[in-house]
């Protein structure tokens, strides 16, 4: 049996990974043709690849990974940050990220032994954010796409759920 406290903690991030989608999604449009798209673009690739996972995982636990009308609308209202904020508001989103990364820690520390694979997933995708959002803020952007294709190439083919 999973506690309430797990199970309130994987509904956060099922709702956090649908805000991330919504509004990166939104942000790789607005910035095509710039240095920032790699980057983007790169955090899009990973977030469409979490999704099949997470909702997948989200269907064994019998919760809904379906994003929230206010998801949506953090989601809308986050994306439509001016364009000139948007180095800001990565500094903003990485420090964030980086306490939030603590509280997954303990999300996966009360997991089931069973769903360890998903949940070892779970931090390794956060780490990944950080490390490219750590990439992006230095404005190394030519090491953005290795790490994101290495990232999905290691995870591609395992079985999570």
């Amino acid at each position: 049996m999973r506690s309430q406290q797990f199970l309130n903690g994987i509904n956060y991030e099922l709702q956090n990974r649908a805000f991330a989608l919504i509004a990166i999604v939104r942000i790789a449009n607005r910035v095509q043709g710039t240095q920032e798209y790699i980057f983007w673009s790169a955090y899009e690739k990973l977030e469409r690849f979490n999704t099949p996972h997470y909702f997948a995982y989200a269907e064994k636990l019998g919760l809904n990974a379906t994003p929230s009308f206010l998801t949506k609308a953090k989601a809308s209202m986050i994306s439509s940050t001016p364009s000139f904020l948007l180095d800001e508001l990565l500094k903003l989103v990485y420090a964030k990220t980086k306490v939030y990364m603590e509280d997954l820690k303990q999300v996966h520390a009360l997991g089931a032994d069973a769903d360890r694979e998903f949940l070892d997933y779970m931090l390794a995708q956060e780490q990944v954010q950080i490390e490219l959002m750590e990439l992006a803020i230095k404005k190394q952007y030519r090491k953005i796409p290795p790490k994101i294709e290495q990232f999905i190439q290691h995870y591609r083919d395992k079985k999570l759920v």
